[in-house]
């Protein structure tokens, strides 16, 4: 899907073509108005890697709704809840656009799985904040990292061997947010 959405030879999608009775299981749109396939439920569920999509924060940014990586794979997730993970097989890195409308020191829980190692936050090549994970099973680690107001990258880079399931943005209790 990555591919065909970022392609320049592809003009155009044509799923609504398959909606007959010869071959019903490869079309996205089921023959009741308004109903999706089961394939057409999952096509909807891939994240957009659009350089123009931000996400707001404060909130949670599913590891799927990266804009652009290196060396990582988008696969089926095996945390509880949620879509998909992001899974670095070596030094790695994916990067992610916020908007952010209030700036100040915000609270990342990283949900982190696989090979013990480091995972850090940085923008523009500056690292923000940084953890090191033990644990092999998913869990929650926690890093503080200032941001300024406005859209933005930030890049979470992986030493190699962990999973990303989710960053979850807080505003860091005890720190006052600024307009």
């Amino acid at each position: 899907v990555e591919f065909l959405e970022s392609s320049p030879q592809v003009a155009g999608y044509a799923w609504f073509k398959e909606r007959v009775e010869k071959n019903p299981k490869i079309s996205l749109l089921d023959k009741e108005p308004g109903k999706l396939t089961a394939v057409g439920a999952e096509y909807v569920k891939v994240p957009s890697h659009s350089m123009h999509v931000f996400y707001r924060i404060p909130g949670l940014l599913d590891s799927g709704k990266y804009v652009a990586n290196d060396k990582m794979t988008l696969e089926d997730t095996t945390d509880a809840g949620g879509d998909f993970d992001m899974v670095s097989h070596s030094a790695a890195w994916v990067d992610y656009n916020i908007q952010v409308d209030v700036p100040g020191t915000y609270l990342l829980r990283m949900r982190v799985s696989g090979a013990p190692g480091r995972v850090e936050v940085l923008q523009d090549g500056v690292v923000l904040g940084s953890v090191d994970t033990i644990e092999k099973a998913w869990h929650t680690e926690e890093t503080a990292v200032p941001l300024a107001a406005g859209a933005q990258t930030i890049r979470v880079r992986f030493s190699g061997g962990q999973s990303l399931h989710s960053i979850d943005f807080s505003v860091k209790p005890g720190i006052a947010m600024t307009k």
